[in-house]
């Protein structure tokens, strides 16, 4: 099954499965992603440890969030010092939407304004930095996507 079959299967969206259509193979696609939201929700797919992707997750929401006082936006603020407190061995299926829920709230600077693809950008490098793509590869290697729906 190809990568843009399998992502399409997970419920992936229509822009990402559009774009990863384009791609010859899925590290190609993780290393040329220009969406850090993207492949935080990959590797939520994937099965990747729940406490890297939250933690991966603060990081990139942090991008927005540790803005001067004033310009912050106060929700995601607090959503992120809601995850900083969640212990490792808690985290749950719910944790890591809400964290993925931190991210987009971060990469749109609040509810109602389009995606800032700069912050899209710098949070998949930060992603990547994060998660390597060998990890991704060693969650495939069971050759399924564990999640469905998301």
């Amino acid at each position: 099954m190809s990568v843009a079959s399998e992502l399409s299967e997970a419920k992936a969206c229509k822009v990402g499965l559009k774009w990863v259509a384009e791609v010859d193979n899925l590290e190609d696609a993780w290393n040329g992603c220009p969406r850090g939201d993207w492949l935080l929700w990959v590797v939520y797919v994937l099965g990747v440890n729940p406490h890297l992707v939250v933690q991966t997750a603060i990081q990139c929401a942090r991008l927005v969030a540790d803005t001067p006082p004033g310009q912050q936006n106060k929700r995601l603020s607090k959503a992120v010092v809601e995850a900083k407190s969640w212990k490792p061995s808690d985290i749950k299926h719910e944790h890591v939407k809400g964290a993925r829920y931190m991210v987009e709230l971060a990469s749109h600077r609040g509810l109602w304004s389009p995606p800032d693809l700069s912050v899209l950008q710098s949070m998949a490098e930060i992603v990547r930095q994060k998660i390597p793509y060998p990890l991704v590869r060693a969650q495939l290697a069971g050759g399924k996507f564990v999640r469905k729906v998301v």
